[in-house]
């Protein structure tokens, strides 16, 4: 089963952003999508699940509750380097799915696509 990805993330190229990309694509297609853009592409596309990279953006609960509102039954993982319980209750809040601590290797990746999705194991243990 291939999954369609939307990726809100900035500009540059972390080691971080790099990973999350090639796991991504791995699984399926990706959208690579900047904050500025968010409005035109998401109204537009096709996809089952968008990965928000909460350090790339200005105010990730903010973003979660502008994209809900575009398309109300969204699916939306937001990762983040730096969390904190605020931002993770507002973010809850706003929509998202589940919000989780930059997964540290591509098999954890793999287990939180899986939840945030409700879908069997995609690394290919089941």
């Amino acid at each position: 089963m291939k999954i369609a990805f939307i990726l809100i993330t900035g500009r540059n190229d972390s080691g971080w952003s790099k990973m999350l990309y090639e796991t991504l694509l791995n699984l399926g297609s990706v959208q690579i999508v900047f904050e500025d853009d968010v409005d035109s592409r998401v109204s537009e596309a096709s996809f089952d699940l968008i990965v928000l990279d909460a350090c790339a953006v200005k105010d990730s609960a903010m973003l979660v509750s502008q994209l809900c509102s575009l398309r109300p039954r969204l699916r939306i993982l937001v990762t983040t380097a730096a969390p904190n319980w605020r931002e993770a209750r507002d973010i809850l809040r706003a929509g998202a799915v589940d919000y989780y601590l930059w997964p540290q290797n591509r098999e954890e990746l793999f287990s939180v696509i899986q939840d945030a999705l409700n879908l069997p194991s995609l690394n290919g243990d089941d």
